[in-house]
């Protein structure tokens, strides 16, 4: 498909503006998991408590995918993904002000509604502007965007931790204003570059026609109602358990059990979303150039690969720095991969006759399952059984995945 410049350039510029949008998010959410050692030694804190707060954003952001996709369907994605920019960075420059546990459960709370709205609302954008043939490759780069924001927000979040200023006396409270004061910038940045969510009157459209069905929660019903977008909502409740418990706890977990300082913690799981960059690459291309377009292959070979890193890291991690890199990064490559073609690609294939962002917040808030209950099993298996058993439960929710993969392997 021979496409004009000009339709060339808004696509170019589409990416990148919905790119950084949702990278953005990752920064005010992926920041409380260096912060929760601190909070945990500063404010005292119980694992059980930081657990609550984790899935008080779990809960919010789950039933927010829901409803936040057919709003942005219905109204104005990009007023609507910017009002989202700035409210996710007021809750965290809220939590800098606060110290209190049922502070910080509703401000969780608060900041999930406000992250919810990103992933169907930009997804949406994206299913405008690129056509079908070539999504996984797309998507896949496209994708890597809560893979980069995971790993600069860890980054910047263990950065200000190791670094006091004068103007910032307690670390915890840096964790939160810093990420939140760029945050604001770049929701600033979108609100002032992001383009329309339809191509411009004179640019061809590339979205095929839709079937006349009406886009809002009743399409996501009826969307629900097929078994393989609920075979696609389990198997990514399952990837996101593995996920979010790897995301939130794979510091403490570093901290608690390698005896790490929570700066070195913050940095070596930061590898975590460097290796999930190149999974997300190496699944997009698989799926389109490997099999034919086909998403689920991919995601079944992946998750068994990705089973294999989960029983081997509890040794691997005991070996030393490199082998616990190189663990960790294993786990990070073969989770992402999959997690962003059904996330991405998948929700995009099986959602344009009623409404892409319906669509994508169905599958990414139905499969958000596995997010709210990742903080209380894994804070449950960490205390009655020990970390080890917290990664062989990770194995199983992989291996149970790809098996919910079978039947639609031609797809």
């Amino acid at each position: 498909m021979t496409l004009p410049v000009d339709l060339r350039a808004w696509q170019i510029s589409a990416f990148a503006s919905t790119w950084v949008a949702y990278a953005g998010f990752y920064l005010c959410r992926k920041n409380f998991a260096v912060a929760m050692p601190l909070l945990e030694t500063d404010l005292g804190f119980s694992k059980t408590e930081l657990a609550y707060i984790v899935t008080a954003f779990s809960v919010s952001y789950a039933l927010g995918q829901v409803f936040g996709g057919p709003l942005a369907d219905r109204g104005n994605t990009r007023r609507v993904v910017g009002l989202a920019l700035a409210a996710a960075a007021g809750a965290n420059v809220l939590m800098g002000l606060s110290a209190s546990f049922w502070a910080f459960a509703a401000l969780g709370f608060m900041n999930g509604v406000a992250q919810s709205v990103g992933w169907p609302g930009l997804t949406k954008i994206m299913a405008n502007w690129f056509p079908s043939e070539n999504r996984g490759a797309v998507m896949g780069w496209w994708s890597t965007n809560y893979v980069t924001g995971g790993l600069v927000a860890t980054v910047l979040a263990s950065y200000v931790v190791s670094h006091p200023t004068l103007l910032i006396e307690w670390p915890w409270q840096r964790v939160f204003w810093a990420p939140a004061a760029i945050l604001v910038v770049i929701a600033a940045g979108f609100m002032l570059t992001a383009k329309n969510d339809r191509p411009e009157i004179g640019l061809p459209s590339i979205v095929p026609p839709g079937d006349g069905e009406p886009v809002g929660m009743h399409s996501g019903v009826v969307q629900l109602s097929r078994p393989v977008m609920r075979a696609t909502a389990a198997i990514g409740a399952l990837l996101k358990y593995v996920r979010y418990s790897i995301i939130y706890w794979l510091p403490l977990f570093l901290v608690d059990r390698m005896r790490y300082s929570v700066g070195k913690a913050g940095y070596v799981s930061a590898v975590f979303e460097v290796a999930g960059f190149a999974g997300s690459i190496f699944a997009g291309y698989a799926s389109d150039r490997w099999a034919g377009s086909r998403r689920f292959p991919v995601v079944a070979v992946m998750q068994v690969g990705l089973a294999v890193a989960c029983v081997s890291y509890p040794l691997i991690s005991e070996a030393g720095l490199v082998t616990n890199v190189a663990g960790i990064s294993l786990i990070g490559f073969m989770l992402y991969g999959p997690d962003t073609l059904l996330q991405g690609a998948l929700a995009q294939d099986l959602g344009l006759k009623s409404g892409v962002a319906a669509s994508a917040g169905l599958i990414s808030g139905t499969s958000a399952v596995g997010q709210v209950i990742s903080p209380i099993l894994v804070a449950w298996l960490s205390d009655a059984f020990g970390w080890d058993s917290v990664f062989y439960s990770f194995a199983v929710a992989a291996a149970l995945g790809a098996l919910l993969t079978r039947p639609y392997s031609r797809k």
